[in-house]
């Protein structure tokens, strides 16, 4: 598969829009069936559907309301991985944090991510509303 910055950017949008929606059959079908997903990077490495779905539940467990924002412009591609800076804000009671990573996917000759790496730590989130 040629990796374009089209077809890294329908990738993107497809991973944002799971998130977004809650959609975690949606968000699974984007991985290959033993993918990895590390976020952040150095904390443990969940490996499969099974995992990267428990993942994704925990994630969305910590907030009232999540969303996420693509930065388009930020979208690389290099030989099979896409690299990618975006924005979600979560809202936990009265409060609005936002985290910017940057996610880097492989991208398997299927078109399906086979790792997903966050880039970011703790000292990333800011308060914007209390």
């Amino acid at each position: 598969m040629a990796l374009t910055t089209d077809t890294a950017k329908s990738i993107v949008d497809a991973s944002i829009d799971a998130w977004n929606t809650r959609n975690r059959d949606g968000y699974l079908s984007l991985f290959a069936p033993n993918a990895t997903v590390e976020d952040p990077v150095g904390s443990p490495i969940h490996v499969g559907a099974e995992a990267i779905g428990a993942f994704f539940d925990g994630s969305l467990a910590l907030a009232d309301s999540l969303n996420m924002s693509a930065h388009a412009e930020s979208i690389r591609v290099s030989g099979t991985s896409i690299a990618f800076m975006f924005t979600v804000a979560s809202v936990i009671g009265d409060t609005t944090i936002e985290l910017t990573p940057i996610d880097v996917f492989e991208i398997t000759d299927d078109g399906l991510i086979s790792s997903m790496k966050a880039f970011w730590s703790g000292q990333d989130m800011r308060t914007v509303s209390a």
